[in-house]
């Protein structure tokens, strides 16, 4: 359990270094490397890959889009592909690499979700003993 408790702590410190990065770099509209093919990201089935980049940003000289939400699980906003607007929602865990146009790319190591069978798991419960309900017969 402890070690559990550890790993969501590590996975709650990610997501808020990434959000803490995002919003830092989003006046000039970040670039961020994701992997589309996880389930917790939602976007069009022609980009969903391994290694997505997406551009993100509020300034409508470059990208403007004036519904992003940034949000302690990852970030969502409309995206327009071919003349096309969609609603993309990306989780923080998704996002491996961020970084602007001219300067340093920003790197977390790769980690996916915590799955079921590593969630929180209740303890063995103890095996009732069978009992005998013969009696001994004495003579």
């Amino acid at each position: 359990m402890r070690q559990e408790d550890e790993k969501l702590r590590y996975f709650r410190y990610l997501n808020q270094s990434k959000l803490a990065m995002a919003r830092f770099l989003l006046p000039d509209c970040p670039f961020m490397r994701i992997d589309a093919t996880r389930p917790d990201v939602d976007v069009p089935g022609t980009i969903r890959r391994e290694e997505l980049v997406l551009r993100i940003g509020e300034d409508p000289n470059v990208l403007g889009m004036p519904d992003l939400v940034l949000e302690d699980q990852g970030w969502r906003g409309t995206i327009s592909l071919q003349g096309f607007r969609y609603v993309a929602m990306v989780s923080w865990l998704s996002v491996s690499h961020m970084w602007l146009e001219q300067g340093p790319v920003v790197v977390w190591p790769a980690v996916g979700a915590p799955s079921k069978e590593e969630g929180v798991k209740e303890a063995p419960q103890p095996q009732p003993q069978p009992r005998s309900n013969v009696l001994p017969f004495k003579r």
